[in-house]
């Protein structure tokens, strides 16, 4: 029986990297692995054990180490020393430039973490990223062996392809949703300048951000925004959900909106196609690779355009009902057999690397 041992700087259940941790663990049972999850902190309301990866040591050696990288932490610099084979599960490192502004420790961190990155993937066997733009960064810094594979959920979308507001006529009040951090490279500023813009057509339009607030000095310019815009009223900060809450956003908003600069995949993008949710984005790094025609991509993330472009799925009938099919359509391109099935394959090459 092979032994493997995951690694992930935070362990929180809603977010994306942990559904993918903890699907990637029940896929290796699945496949008569054994594994053992730690992280550095632990956020968790499920039976799941979630170790601290400081006690690490005291366990056997495993066949191989996997580990989600996505951000700084001291289980980088632990995992160096490490002699198992290593296995880099690259979600990519938000560059420290968009957090300079607002939090320069975190700033300075990041970067380090990208530093970190050139020193692990000289000595990681493999790696697995979940996009063509992730999988490009692991090569300029030397892993010869990678395997692109999507985000695993353990926690399936719900398989809604209609709600009563997403459908192709829109009878009522544009609801725009957006999930994800509330951190500066996600430009949560714009949607609220296109919040206020379409705000002048409907009174009542309604903006919903789902996430975690990450940097308290820029959550707060935000709400101070929203009300310098006067948009308090129609701006909600929900922060982190759980997985019915969001499914019920998505099912009553109208169009998913994203004015995000820096995107490793953007899971909420294929959760808003699955949900029958019209899209429109910033196309900035991975997000044109996730979306392809499925939504309406922009060169820029400037509200006016984000607000022009939303008025227009909201009013244009045929170009509402082609996004929604296209949607579905590209959503099923990454259904959960498909994608357990890619990553079964690479676990079985990566194994066949360590043996």
């Amino acid at each position: 029986m092979l032994q493997a041992h995951q690694f992930t700087a935070i362990y929180a259940r809603y977010d994306a990297i942990g559904q993918h941790t903890l699907g990637l663990r029940n896929l290796m049972i699945d496949m008569g692995w054994e594994v053992t999850t730690f992280a550095q902190q632990s956020y968790q309301d499920t039976d799941i054990t979630v170790l601290n990866y400081q006690t690490h040591a005291e366990h056997p050696d495993p066949d191989i180490a996997i580990y989600h990288l996505s951000t700084t932490s001291a289980v980088s610099d632990y995992l160096l020393e490490l002699k198992t084979p290593l296995v880099l599960n690259y979600h990519n490192i938000t560059p420290g430039m968009f957090f300079a502004g607002w939090d320069t420790n975190l700033a300075n961190d990041l970067e380090r973490a990208r530093h970190i990155l050139r020193s692990l993937a000289h000595t990681a066997t493999a790696g697995i990223a979940d996009s063509e733009y992730n999988a490009a960064e692991l090569m300029e810094h030397g892993i010869g062996k990678i395997h692109i594979v999507p985000p695993l959920y353990a926690t399936p979308i719900a398989n809604t392809p209609s709600s009563p507001n997403n459908t192709t006529t829109l009878d009522s009040t544009p609801k725009l949703l957006f999930v994800g951090r509330l951190a500066p490279n996600k430009c949560i500023e714009a949607l609220l300048g296109c919040c206020a813009m379409l705000k002048t057509k409907w009174p009542e339009v309604s903006l919903t951000l789902i996430g975690n607030p990450m940097i308290p000095r820029y959550t707060k310019a935000l709400e101070n925004y929203t009300q310098e815009l006067a948009i308090t009223a129609n701006v909600r900060f929900l922060g982190t959900v759980s997985t019915q809450i969001r499914n019920t956003e998505y099912a009553a908003a109208n169009v998913y909106v994203s004015a995000s600069k820096h995107e490793g995949f953007c899971v909420p993008l294929l959760e808003a196609m699955q949900m029958g949710l019209p899209i429109v984005a910033h196309a900035a790094a991975a997000v044109p690779e996730t979306v392809q025609d499925a939504g309406v991509l922009l060169k820029t993330n400037d509200a006016l355009c984000l607000a022009s472009a939303v008025q227009r799925v909201c009013v244009d009938t045929g170009l509402r009902a082609e996004l929604i099919a296209k949607g579905h359509a590209r959503a099923k391109q990454f259904n959960s057999t498909q994608t357990q099935q890619r990553m079964i394959q690479a676990l079985h090459k990566i194994a066949a690397q360590v043996a």
